[in-house]
């Protein structure tokens, strides 16, 4: 069963809790919502823009059913911030990440209050780190850097202390916040202590894909990634090797399924950057083009989401190009990228 049909089930339960409650037909204990457990990512091809607005659709419906059952009983809230969470989501791969801020903010908001009612419970401090990493991307994505940064240290802080004392649940909870987290430091300049959170968390995804490949290769190829990124400014021969090994595994997957496209070509740009700057302008090209058609497939698909992807793909082949002495065929990308970037831009401003 997918996490859509879970969804919908999960949107049955809660419309038939909410009668319940309104006519006041049951006995108290069948008025309270399910008992809470740590959600599971939710699975919606990010290609298929119809799935994904019959995600959003059941997801606010879903909302509304919590936020009224949350109204006269609590248990509900942690039910509504996770759905608020993966509201904020489904806005942003449809290209409305204007929209997301808000649901992150509330989502951070009722965490706080279900922790202050249930101090030091794992679960609920587990769901306020979530929810404070979720919302530091959304900062980060809206240009507010330094609010971003505090947030995702703050769920640095909770997640670590949850991993020291249970880490079979919550120690690649602590892997992906300091992915971010590192990712965060280098936007602010502080480049040794971006360095040593990326480090870290490619090292505890290491560790736990050796245990569960097929869980945790996905995300030791993006902590490689981000990792790779991390040592450009000081070893070039060290970031090319953990981005070639990024991309390995991120081509293998997506050899078994297209939902690893999007990574696929991140890494594949990624490593070209990395070959320009060492001067391996050939083999750049070929993976500027790689991602770009892998890119511009998904953007047919869905390109309120992908056409900035594409549109960055395409700058970084331009360039190779002219590195390359073909000036025309890299001014005519440039203007191709050019139209994309403005697209998008206009389309935001909507």
């Amino acid at each position: 069963m997918d996490n859509l049909a879970i969804l919908l089930i999960l949107l049955l339960i809660g419309y038939g809790l909410y009668k319940e409650l309104r006519t006041g037909a049951g006995k108290k204990t069948a008025l309270e919502p399910p008992p809470y457990g740590k959600p599971k990512p939710w699975n919606v091809n990010i290609r298929d823009r119809s799935a994904l607005l019959k995600a959003l659709r059941t997801t606010e419906e879903l909302n509304d059913v919590y936020r009224h059952l949350a109204g006269e009983k609590p248990a509900a809230l942690p039910y509504l911030a996770d759905g608020l969470i993966n509201l904020a989501g489904f806005y942003r791969y449809l290209g409305r990440g204007h929209e997301a801020l808000t649901p992150s903010e509330e989502a951070v908001e009722i965490y706080r209050k279900v922790v202050d009612t249930h101090p030091g419970e794992p679960l609920f401090l587990s769901g306020l780190a979530r929810s404070l990493h979720n919302l530091g991307e959304r900062y980060d994505e809206s240009g507010r850097g330094p609010e971003a940064l505090e947030r995702i240290e703050e769920s640095v802080a909770i997640t670590r202390k949850l991993a020291e004392n249970q880490p079979g649940e919550f120690l690649a909870d602590l892997a992906g916040c300091l992915n971010t987290l590192g990712i965060g430091y280098d936007k602010s300049e502080r480049h040794r202590e971006a360095l040593a959170a990326a480090g870290e968390s490619a090292a505890i995804y290491r560790k736990l894909a050796e245990d569960d490949p097929s869980a945790y290769r996905p995300c030791l190829a993006g902590s490689l990634t981000n990792l790779g990124r991390r040592h450009i400014r000081s070893d070039l021969l060290a970031a090319a090797g953990y981005a070639e090994e990024s991309v390995s595994i991120y081509r293998a997957l997506a050899k078994d399924g297209a939902a690893f496209a999007p990574d696929l070509a991140r890494s594949l740009i990624n490593l070209a950057g990395i070959y320009k700057n060492l001067g391996r302008n050939h083999e750049a090209l070929r993976l500027c083009e790689e991602s770009a058609a892998i890119r511009r497939k998904l953007a047919e698909d869905n390109p309120a989401a992908f056409s900035p992807a594409l549109a960055r793909s395409l700058t970084l082949l331009a360039d190779v190009l002219h590195e390359l002495g073909d000036g025309e065929r890299a001014e005519k990308i440039e203007a191709e990228a050019a139209a994309l970037s403005a697209a998008s831009a206009s389309e935001k401003a909507k």
